[in-house]
C-alpha cells in the first residue's frame, strides 16, 4: 500500500463545499416507511433493513443490490436492527430481539445463527442489537447489544463466545457502536436524548455522557477508558490501535461533532463540521435551519481520508442531511454538495437519514425515513483512500495523524472548528 510521506493543506476561503454526484435509488416520501440500517460488502453489493408502519401494524422493509444500481425488495421477513458485511458475499445482521443472521450470497438470503443469540430472544428477555462489527479479514465478528451483552466469533462465524461488558455507572446509558483492530475492541455509547412526555413536545435533555470501553485481550475483559463526554457517541472507526474517530451528537442545534483520538480512545478532541449552506437545506424556503445537531456515522479508510454523516434533525423535528469528507485526519471537513438538488423533486420535506455505509472513499449509501436510499459517488479516480497509511492492527510508528497537531505544515489543530476553509481535496471535485 502506498504511504504518503507528507500532506499539504490549503485553505480556500471562497469555497465551502465539494462537488459530489448523488443518485436517489429509492424514495416514496412516506415518513412511516423507514430504513434504519445499511451495510455494504463492496461498491456493488449492499443491503438495507427497516420497517413499514401502518396504524398499529409493522411490516419488514428489506432491499439489497448486487450491482450498486438496482435494488431488489423482499427476501427477508424478520426484524433486523443492524447489519455489516465482511466482503461481497458474507454479511451479518442483528435483530431487535438479539437474534443474528448470516448471508453468504450478498444479502439475497439470510440464515439464523442460533449460537450467536444475545439475550433470551423473547420479549421478556431480549437484547436489541445496536451494531455489528467485522474485522478487515472477516475472521472476527462482534454482535453488539445495547446494554453491553455481546457475542463474538474469531473464526468467521463458526463458533461464538458470549460476554457481558460492564457499562459505566449512570442511569440510561447504552452502547451504540463498536470497532475492532486485532486484539483491541472498542464499545462506545452514551445517554440518548431524553424524550419529554408533555404535549405538544418540547426539547428533551440533550444526548450526552459519551463513554468508551476498550478491551486489549480480544474481549475477555473491558475497561472504561473514557466517560462523561459532552456528546453521545453513535459510531466509531479505528484505523489502528491508536487512531480513531467517533460520530458525536447532542441532537440540539449546534450539537454535532466528530471526535478524534490518537491514544486509543482515552482522550478526545471534538471537531464541528460546517453547517449546511442554504442550497443544501431541504425546506430552506420555509425557514428550516442548516445548523447541524448530530453526527450519526463515520468511516475512515486510512489515516487521513474519511467520510461522516451528520444531520440537522433534533428531537422536535426531522432534518436535512450532510455528508462530509476529510483528507487531513478529521481536522477539517468539506460538505459533499448536491444532495438537495438531486432529490428536490422527490423530497418535498426533510427526511431524517439514519445510517450510512461506505465501502471505500468512492461510494457511500445513506438510508432513512421516506424509504430513502441515496447513493453518493466520488468521480475522482485519483483519490487515494488509504492516504497517510492503510488500516493496520499495529500502532503507527509516529502516532500522529496529520492535522491532529500543527506539525509545521499549517494544518489546523485537532479540536478546531471547520467553517469556510477546505483542504486540498476540494480542488479535485
Amino acid at each position: 500500500m502506498k504511504r504518503a510521506a507528507f500532506v499539504i493543506s490549503i485553505s480556500l476561503l471562497a469555497a465551502t463545499s465539494a462537488h459530489a454526484s448523488w443518485t436517489m435509488q429509492q424514495c416514496n416520501g412516506d415518513q412511516n416507511t423507514t430504513y434504519i440500517s445499511v451495510g455494504a460488502g463492496s461498491t456493488a453489493v449492499a443491503a438495507a433493513m427497516g420497517y413499514i408502519q401502518t396504524g398499529s401494524t409493522t411490516e419488514v422493509l428489506y432491499s439489497h443490490t448486487a450491482d450498486g444500481e438496482a435494488w431488489v425488495e423482499g427476501g427477508f421477513d424478520l426484524y433486523g436492527s443492524a447489519l455489516e458485511f465482511a466482503d461481497a458475499s458474507v454479511g451479518y445482521m442483528g435483530g431487535l430481539l438479539g437474534k443474528v443472521w448470516r448471508t453468504i450470497d450478498g444479502g439475497a438470503t439470510w440464515a439464523e445463527i442460533p449460537e450467536a443469540l444475545i439475550g433470551g430472544g423473547t420479549p421478556a428477555d431480549f437484547e436489541a442489537v445496536a451494531d455489528v462489527a467485522v474485522s478487515d479479514d472477516g475472521a472476527t465478528v462482534w454482535i453488539i447489544g445495547a446494554t453491553g451483552r455481546c457475542a463474538h466469533s474469531e473464526d468467521s462465524g463458526t463458533t461464538w463466545t458470549k460476554i457481558d461488558a460492564p457499562l459505566p455507572a449512570g442511569e440510561g446509558l447504552a452502547v451504540t457502536a463498536g470497532a475492532i483492530r486485532g486484539e483491541s475492541v472498542w464499545l462506545v455509547g452514551g445517554l440518548p436524548m431524553a424524550a419529554p412526555i408533555d404535549e405538544p413536545p418540547t426539547p428533551g435533555s440533550p444526548a450526552s455522557d459519551g463513554f468508551v470501553l476498550r478491551s486489549d485481550d480480544g474481549g475477555a475483559s473491558f475497561e472504561t477508558i473514557a466517560s462523561g463526554l459532552e456528546y453521545e457517541l453513535s459510531a466509531v472507526s479505528f484505523v489502528n490501535p491508536d487512531e480513531g474517530w467517533a460520530a458525536a451528537s447532542k441532537y440540539t442545534e449546534g450539537g454535532a461533532a466528530i471526535g478524534v483520538t490518537t491514544d486509543g480512545g482515552e482522550t478526545w478532541e471534538f471537531v464541528q463540521p460546517p453547517d449546511l449552506p442554504d442550497d443544501e437545506i431541504v425546506g430552506s424556503a420555509m425557514g428550516a435551519s442548516g445548523v447541524l445537531a448530530g453526527c450519526n456515522g463515520v468511516r475512515f479508510f486510512g489515516r487521513l481520508v474519511g467520510v461522516a454523516h451528520c444531520t440537522t434533525a433534533t428531537f422536535e423535528s426531522d432534518g436535512s442531511t450532510g455528508l462530509f469528507l476529510t483528507d487531513d485526519g478529521g481536522a477539517t471537513w468539506v460538505t459533499l454538495a448536491g444532495y438537495k438538488a438531486a432529490f428536490s423533486m422527490q423530497l418535498a420535506a426533510a427526511s431524517t437519514i439514519l445510517d450510512m455505509a461506505a465501502p471505500d472513499c468512492t461510494r457511500a449509501w445513506l438510508v432513512g425515513e421516506g424509504k430513502v436510499i441515496a447513493r453518493w459517488e466520488n468521480d475522482d479516480e485519483t483519490m487515494d483512500c488509504e492516504a497517510g497509511g492503510a488500516p493496520s492492527d499495529d500502532a503507527p510508528a509516529d502516532n500522529a495523524v496529520s492535522g491532529a497537531a500543527d506539525d509545521g505544515c499549517g494544518c489546523a489543530a485537532a479540536g478546531a472548528t471547520a467553517t469556510s476553509g477546505v483542504s486540498l481535496l476540494s480542488l479535485l471535485f
